[in-house]
């Protein structure tokens, strides 16, 4: 019996030592992975759309600064016929549509500009062309949305 005992001693004393020995703590990781994975996927995906918004943002607002497009708003907003159907304060829209390309020396413009004022909206059509630097108008015409009529801002 007492060769059992002895035996059993230091079975139970390596059990003993055994769970003194403590664990290192777990790493950051193992801790934070149940926030962190959301919170990186929400932050690639916020970036790419704010990447998304800003390119969008900086190709519109260059297109909209060019000499066509400001020339043809401000022929809108100014012409009585156009003020008289759509309000005094005329604004553009945010999105425009149609094709253009300008250069220092030439250029073309096929855009339908979206405008509205206070007592209703239309299009600005434009049709453009630009030759040794300056810009011929073939069409500047508004469309009143809601009616048939149409306004030729190149007769005078």
């Amino acid at each position: 019996m007492y060769e059992q005992q002895t035996q059993q001693e230091p079975s139970n004393q390596s059990q003993y030592q055994a769970d003194q020995i403590q664990q290192p703590p777990p790493g950051w990781w193992s801790r934070n992975w149940k926030w962190a994975v959301p919170t990186g996927c929400i932050a690639l995906v916020g970036g790419g759309v704010g990447f998304f918004v800003l390119i969008f943002a900086l190709i519109f607002g260059v297109m909209k600064s060019t000499e066509v497009y400001e020339t043809a708003l401000y022929e809108a907003q100014t012409n009585p016929a156009v003020i008289e159907h759509l309000g005094n304060r005329i604004e553009d829209g945010l999105i425009f549509t149609g094709n253009m390309e300008v250069n220092p020396s030439s250029g073309y413009a096929d855009i339908v500009i979206p405008i509205a004022g206070q007592k209703g909206s239309g299009s600005l059509y434009v049709q453009a062309e630009k030759v040794a630097g300056s810009w011929e108008y073939y069409t500047l015409e508004v469309a009143v949305h809601g009616s048939d009529i149409s306004i030729d801002l190149l007769e005078e």
